[in-house]
């Protein structure tokens, strides 16, 4: 468990501004519920301890003027990017429907994310964190005995270390797949310059072992080659590019559509066209770190994290989600938002849609242009019932607010849809759209489910207020749609 931040010093406010305060309101652990006027730190068990008695400290960051209890504000925020005068400076807040603003939990040691996940419907059939152990989270009983491998920080977490002599054995039972996808994080501390070692030989920070029936990556300085034969006797496929040592990549590989493909970093780097099935003959052993006895200067030297294996060929924006270190989590971003890991498709409109994370508006334009999509447009009440059905529900654990394709930037008081079609349809809340009840104000952009604790409807905001976002595609190309969560 854990409980709103507890700031103890300058240090601790000023990383937190930073990694956080972009959010513009953040509420802390601050209160004075418990007596008016004197100011405690919650604890995790829901109580209150002493903030003057704790570590010694009395830190706290007031703007100028504050708190000022201005009709019965017991509940403490951080605001961005100042208070009064002060940088990243608190305020006191009242516990209000309409005074909504993001919380920061602190916990000492957050419970494992993938206990909560149904990794058969993923498709995930074997996962490795890595995290301290080498566990097969999954359940599928593909768990590791540690041969020497030595276990450090991680690109997430733990990690572990391999010194070309160690490695991880792993009791591998997915072979006979069809389609497969390996995911992982790797470090290099040495890395050679093609064509040295050995040819199409680099260092390997995974292998499955065949006779003739490898599935491997071999990872030079200057070049990378991606290897899962098949019963065509076609072998591996490479590419040039520059790797750096001392440094995390990620690789996701694998074999499906008779295609053998590769992403480093999130972008596809080989796409060769195959005849054959997967040779999956004569298995001998599947290790991390580990390339073969007779060959160990092809062992691996670094670090390896987060290895998945997937029954099925992953999209590109999957690729390009796993490989993204944006958020602090591993692959419970993959399926954080009830949009999973790609699209969901609306039956009715047969448009495919999916959430963003929190940011700007104009962040959010962007991320829908990148995505072939744009903000989205929303033409009945069916339509919003839907959407406000699929992306605000508990699993989503998202702020109501939602960022929609609706503004009036071009022509103040015009609205208009980003993607140019007519309005057929609006829903503003009571007494909106009104800048804000300010002449001066400039709230340009619609968001959805505002107040939907007092029945929703839309509201105009600053396109630079953080939300989510909801994309909208026309056509499923390059869409790999995710069934809807149940």
């Amino acid at each position: 468990g854990g409980h709103l931040v507890t700031i103890n010093d300058a240090t601790e406010q000023e990383w937190i501004y930073k990694q956080f305060a972009d959010s513009k309101r953040i509420w802390i652990g601050l209160t004075d519920v418990g007596q008016e006027g004197h100011w405690d730190w919650l604890t995790n068990d829901g109580g209150i301890w002493d903030a003057t008695a704790m570590s010694g400290t009395s830190f706290t960051n007031w703007g100028v003027g504050e708190p000022n209890n201005n009709g019965d504000e017991d509940y403490a925020l951080m605001v961005w990017p100042d208070w009064n005068g002060v940088i990243g400076g608190w305020t006191d807040g009242k516990d209000s429907v309409g005074n909504r603003s993001y919380g920061l939990i602190e916990a000492t040691q957050p419970t494992p994310w993938y206990n909560e996940y149904d990794f058969t419907s993923k498709g995930v059939v074997a996962y490795w964190p890595l995290d301290g152990t080498a566990e097969d989270v999954t359940g599928n009983g593909n768990d590791g005995i540690l041969v020497g491998a030595t276990p450090t920080n991680g690109m997430f977490g733990g990690s572990y270390h391999f010194d070309g002599t160690s490695y991880i054995d792993l009791n591998e039972n997915y072979s006979g797949l069809n389609e497969i996808t390996y995911s992982l994080w790797f470090k290099a501390d040495v890395l050679s310059a093609y064509p040295e070692p050995e040819g199409h030989h680099g260092r390997v920070p995974f292998r499955h072992r065949g006779d003739f029936a490898d599935h491997n990556p071999s990872v030079w300085s200057n070049r990378m080659s991606v290897s899962i034969h098949d019963l065509d006797g076609n072998p591996y496929a490479d590419t040039t590019l520059p790797i750096s040592t001392q440094a995390w990549h990620h690789l996701a590989y694998g074999y499906g559509d008779g295609i053998l493909f590769a992403y480093l970093d999130g972008e596809k780097v080989i796409d060769e066209p195959r005849t054959g099935s997967i040779d999956w003959s004569n298995y001998m052993w599947t290790r991390i770190g580990y390339h073969s006895s007779n060959y160990e200067f092809l062992n691996w030297i670094g670090e390896v994290d987060e290895v998945v294996v997937f029954n099925r060929v992953i999209s590109p924006y999957e690729a390009r989600l796993l490989a993204s270190d944006a958020n602090d989590n591993d692959i419970a971003d993959f399926w954080e938002d009830p949009a999973g890991s790609g699209w969901i498709e609306n039956p009715t409109t047969n448009h495919y849609y999916r959430l963003t994370t929190p940011m700007n508006w104009l962040q959010a334009k962007e991320t829908a242009e990148n995505w072939g999509g744009y903000l989205v447009t929303i033409n009945d009440a069916e339509e919003e019932t839907w959407l406000d059905a699929t992306f605000n529900n508990a699993e989503a654990r998202r702020a109501a607010d939602m960022w929609i394709g609706f503004n009036d930037i071009e022509v103040e008081g015009e609205w208009e849809w980003l993607n140019g079609e007519s309005v057929l349809y609006t829903n503003w809340y009571s007494g909106e759209p009104n800048d804000g009840g300010d002449p001066e104000s400039s709230e340009d952009a619609a968001v959805m489910n505002y107040l939907r604790e007092c029945g929703g409807g839309w509201n105009d905001a600053p396109v630079e207020n953080i939300y989510p976002a909801i994309v909208e595609r026309d056509d499923a190309s390059s869409v790999t749609p995710t069934p809807t969560p149940t």
